[in-house]
């Protein structure tokens, strides 16, 4: 067994299609278990299927303009998602 995590992505849609070509897929926990289990067959369907019922939160989204340091790796601080002018 190995700790890890995935970050699953789509195509963006709504307003964050404006800010970057792809986006996190918020899955519905009802797909979460079949994901997870390594006995799921077809795991692409699974995928496919997550991605047709997930929730449109794209539009419930909020955005605002932040420092460029967040684009270094090395800067690692909650100031980051502090809007700036």
């Amino acid at each position: 067994w190995v700790l890890s995590c995935t970050i699953l992505t789509r195509d963006a849609i709504g307003r964050l299609g404006s800010i970057h070509d792809r986006m996190p897929l918020f899955m519905d926990p009802d797909f979460a278990d079949a994901w997870l289990d390594p006995t799921t067959e077809n795991v692409g369907d699974v995928l496919d299927a997550a991605i047709d019922a997930a929730p449109d939160v794209a539009e419930t989204l909020d955005d605002h303009v932040v420092s460029p340091a967040v684009g270094n790796v090395r800067n690692d601080s909650p100031a980051l998602i502090e809007q700036v002018e």
